[in-house]
């Protein structure tokens, strides 16, 4: 029987593993010595006469990590405590991870009651309990900047400002006289502004109507006044 050492190798470096690790099948042994090449490995891999052995399991906590007993963080606690000879055997071992995880159990449940009570707490704030003189600290300022209230409602502003400019409700001119108006701290909120933008536009129209019925009279007259200029000169012919 021929060594075969050399396709252990290339195996080994082919599936990724060490030397010990690698099977191969004692009946096919005249096939396997004529694989000289990586490409030949892979072919006897795929189809069976090469295999990689299992990894041998001797720690418990490997195990209960498999089994999706304990996560990786718990593993790798568990294996450094083991390494430091912190467990006498594997019944302290296995009473460690129970204990740890109905611990673990107990911490989450607590944290879920006081997040529970943390999102009541909040619902009943919105609604305006618990917000009394007791419950304040640091000033009206400190607590909501006026800064940032002042930011909030130039944003609104401006953006109904664009809003209405693009949508071709007001011209340029208005949307620029406006502008510095909500910046001069004219408008106290967005109902006020629009209240303001309707009073201009029903003014400009009025004035508009009214300018429109004025030069309406004065081609009238002035077409009254040529009619009777013309009527004149008949007479005086």
């Amino acid at each position: 029987m021929s060594s075969l050492k050399l396709q252990k190798r290339l195996a080994a470096s082919v599936m990724k593993c060490g030397r010990k690790k690698v099977w191969l099948d004692p009946n096919e042994a005249s096939e396997i010595s004529n694989a000289n090449s990586r490409q030949n490995i892979k072919k006897l891999i795929k189809d069976g006469l090469i295999i990689k052995k299992p990894q041998t399991v001797h720690s418990r906590a490997r195990k209960y990590r498999e089994d999706k007993k304990i996560d990786k963080h718990m593993y790798h606690e568990l294996y450094v405590q083991s390494k430091g000879n912190i467990f006498k055997n594997k019944r302290v071992l296995m009473e460690h991870i129970h204990k740890k995880k109905s611990e673990a159990a107990r911490a989450k449940a607590l944290q879920e009651q006081a997040d529970a009570q943390c999102r009541k707490n909040r619902e009943a704030r919105r609604m305006g309990r618990h917000t009394g003189q007791g419950k304040r600290k640091g000033t009206a300022n400190a607590r909501m900047p006026e800064k940032v209230l002042w930011m909030r409602r130039m944003r609104v502003l401006r953006r109904l400002l664009k809003k209405y400019r693009e949508d071709k409700k007001i011209d340029k001119h208005m949307y620029h006289e406006l502008y510095v108006q909500s910046k001069g701290n004219i408008f106290k909120n967005k109902r006020v502004l629009m209240e303001h933008i309707h009073k201009k536009k029903s003014e400009a129209a009025r004035a508009k109507a009214l300018q429109e019925q004025a030069d309406a009279q004065e081609r009238k007259a002035a077409k009254a006044a040529q009619k009777q200029a013309l009527f004149m000169n008949i007479e005086e012919a």
